[in-house]
Order: structure tokens, then sequence, then C-alpha cells
């Protein structure tokens, strides 16, 4: 048995899954910065916080709660290593990884939203604290102008 502590994870990791050892779905996490490329945002993370991003399973393997069994794997690491915070992102059209994220007990902090003039701004969710929402706010967009939140 090996003993994780959050100076255990210092650089971008890959996580997978193999069926039969073909990979077949994938996940990465880092602990410091990571770009959003398809948002053009850069998240920043505070000390005892990680960033799940980019993850992905094959198409002949999907709805098999692969993704979930995959998150739940780097969950299950992250958290008793005495990480506080775990972010990850879903696309709003992304229904079933919106899912495989519920399942795993996730939380939807906030929505990313495009304001009239095309900027972005987070709205935060229905019951979501208000700490919650400056959290995510400042970890996307590296201020805390309460105005960029909707």
């Amino acid at each position: 048995m090996r003993s994780l502590s959050q100076q255990s994870f210092t650089s971008p990791g890959c996580y997978v899954a193999r069926v039969d050892g073909r990979l077949v779905a994938y996940g990465w996490i880092t602990f410091d910065h990571e770009e959003i490329g398809e948002l053009g945002l850069h998240i920043r993370l505070q000390p005892g916080a990680a960033y799940i991003w980019d993850c992905g399973t094959l198409p002949e393997y999907r709805g098999r709660r692969l993704y979930p069994a995959l998150l739940a794997q780097m969950l299950g690491e992250l958290q008793p290593a005495g990480f506080q915070r775990i972010w990850i992102g879903t696309d709003a059209d992304n229904l079933p990884s919106q899912s495989g994220v519920a399942l795993v007990g996730c939380q939807a902090i906030v929505d990313i939203i495009r304001d009239g003039d095309g900027e972005f701004m987070s709205r935060g969710r229905p019951g979501v604290s208000p700490q919650d929402v400056l959290d995510a706010h400042y970890a996307l967009f590296g201020n805390l102008d309460r105005s960029r939140i909707g």
C-alpha cells in the first residue's frame, strides 16, 4: 500500500482506463494552472486544489460508465492526499459528461456565459454558496471583480 500526499502530485498526470489491455478512456489532472483552450481561459489553482481536464472515452466504449469509474479513481487518490477542492468542467451541451461528473458526487458551481459584449462571466448555480462562486470565479479569471459574476 502506498501513502500519497499533496507533495506526491506535482506535475500533470494522465489516468487511463483499459479494457482487455486497450486504452479506452483517459483524463488529465493538473495542480497549478492550465489553459482551457476551447474558452480561451486559464485556470489558476490555489494550494490544495486540482483540476481534472481533457477526459475522453472511445466512442465504442461509451455508455459503460467508464468515465465515472475513471473519475472515481482520480478522486479516490486526490481526496485522501489532502486535496480540498477538485475542479472539473463540462460543456453545457455534453449531457453524458455532466451525468458522469454527477455520478461521482461533484457539484456544479458556476456556468461560464458570455455577456452582451462577448466577454465571459461566471454565474453561480442555484443553492451554491457565494464563497464557492467567488472561488470558482477567481480560479477562472484570476481576480475577484464581482461585476463579472452574474
